[in-house]
This record gives C-alpha cells, sequence and structure tokens, in this order.
C-alpha cells in the first residue's frame, strides 16, 4: 500500500530546510564580512594578499583600495574590515592576520611590537613601498 505523506511534517521540513537555508545564508554573510584593501600596483601588497588567499580556510575578500575612493589611498595604508570595523595601517596586517587563523611568529612579533615602532615601520615601507619592491624584484634571483 502506497504511504501517503502527512501535510504536517512535510510542512515541518520544508519550514526547517528553509530555516537551514537562512542561517547558512547568514554565516557566509558573517564569514565574508571581511575585506582586505591593498593598492594592486604594488607588489609587496599583492604578495601580501597572495599569501592570505594561500590560506586553507581564508574568508577574507581582497579588494583594490582605489574602490574606496582617494581620501583612502592617499593614506598609504592598508584597510582591513572586519564586522562593520575598520583597522589601517600596521592594525590591518596584525587584525588579518589573526583572521587568517596566522599564529605565525611574525604574527606574534607584531602584536607585541610597541605600538610606535609598528606604526612607523609599517609608515616607512608604506611610503617607499614602490622602490623596495623595486629593489626586491632587482635582488631575486631568476628561476
Amino acid at each position: 500500500e502506497p504511504q501517503l505523506l502527512d501535510p504536517k511534517s512535510s510542512v515541518l521540513s520544508i519550514t526547517l530546510q528553509a530555516d537551514f537555508s537562512i542561517l547558512s545564508l547568514i554565516v557566509t554573510i558573517i564569514l565574508m564580512d571581511k575585506k582586505l584593501y591593498i593598492d594592486e600596483s604594488c607588489n609587496i601588497c599583492s604578495n601580501y594578499a597572495s599569501y592570505m588567499k594561500s590560506g586553507e580556510k581564508c574568508e577574507i575578500e581582497i579588494q583594490d583600495i582605489k574602490k574606496l575612493g582617494k581620501d583612502f589611498y592617499l593614506n598609504n595604508e592598508m584597510i582591513f574590515e572586519s564586522e562593520g570595523k575598520y583597522f589601517y595601517g600596521i592594525d590591518a596586517v596584525i587584525k588579518s592576520m589573526e583572521a587568517r587563523n596566522n599564529q605565525s611568529f611574525l604574527t606574534k612579533l607584531l602584536k607585541i611590537l610597541p605600538n610606535y615602532i609598528g606604526k612607523n615601520l609599517y609608515k616607512f615601507i608604506a611610503k617607499n613601498r614602490y622602490k623596495i619592491s623595486k629593489l626586491f624584484n632587482v635582488i631575486k634571483p631568476e628561476s
């Protein structure tokens, strides 16, 4: 004898499936709420973005900082956005590494480095990023 579906159980099943789909969408939106804005014309920045993407569970969207407008781009700072908060410069590097679950020696060092040293080091590198990129291209061994 054919088994008929109970209308109440099929409604419950559809409701649970819809609730699960909505929950999955919310979780995806929250996870993808992390964005790293970089200067894509800078080799150092692009290499950092490649490194960030290489993580197994990297849920960070990489975008060109020029999309944010001149006010952001002229500051010479990388920007990391997470859960509606913005982090700039060295703080962007630290927060993006934490979001990638990177507990490397460099991450730990950056976190314990006095703030003024980290900020000044970052500003020096950011201000001279094109010169530094060229230097690395010159000394990089050919494969």
